[in-house]
């Protein structure tokens, strides 16, 4: 080729060879990655119908269900046991041979078995007042039990008057006192006289007369 040729084939040469600047930092920089996808976003809930569906699948399946009738069933045994306790002593008068299992069930518990407490019973069927000495009287009790089961002896309080009817003294006498049982049987009776000597009043020569009656302490 003439010397004009051979020039214009050499611009070419360096042209070609030379692609021209590199936007990114040159020849060895890499080549940029393909910019990812967004993220995907979280699911949508599902629908109201769905989730009352699983929900009613949840509490009817077996084990929800044998967890449901198990919790019901210690409700009731609980609820049982509260109502024996509470009736504890009537238990025992009316079925006596229920007292030990009543005894064990109250022994981590705290509580006893005693006999069975009914006031409006027991009646004062007679009694009687009499002087013995300056400041000694002895009285007599009888009381009738009138319930079909056994219940508490009572306590007795004894009020002593004066001609005017006016209070001068009172005395609790106990059933122990008394030499009376734990409990009176069942449409059972018992009668008791007590000594009683009064030291605290000024004149005992002026208690002449006397008022009677039962309850618990």
């Amino acid at each position: 080729p003439t010397p004009a040729g051979a020039e214009a084939a050499a611009q070419t040469a360096e042209v070609a060879a030379d692609p021209g600047p590199h936007p990114l930092g040159g020849p060895d920089a890499p080549l940029a990655e393909p910019a990812s996808e967004p993220a995907a976003t979280d699911a949508e809930p599902a629908p109201s119908f769905v989730a009352q569906a699983r929900r009613r699948a949840y509490w009817s399946s077996r084990p929800v269900r044998m967890l449901l009738w198990l919790g019901m069933l210690v409700l009731l045994l609980g609820l049982a046991l509260q109502v024996v306790l509470s009736r504890r002593d009537w238990l025992a008068a009316r079925e006596p041979g229920l007292a030990p299992v009543l005894q064990a069930l109250c022994q981590p518990l705290g509580c006893r078995v005693e006999p069975y407490r009914q006031l409006e019973s027991i009646v004062i069927d007679s009694s009687s007042f009499s002087r013995v000495g300056p400041g000694s009287f002895r009285f007599s009790v009888a009381l009738r039990n009138n319930a079909d089961l056994p219940v508490a002896s009572p306590a007795l309080e004894l009020t002593l008057t004066d001609a005017q009817d006016q209070v001068l003294a009172r005395r609790v006498v106990g059933a122990q006192e008394l030499g009376a049982p734990p409990a009176l049987a069942a449409r059972g009776e018992f009668s008791a006289t007590h000594a009683l000597t009064v030291t605290d009043l000024p004149n005992a020569g002026a208690v002449v007369g006397y008022r009677l009656f039962a309850f618990y302490p």
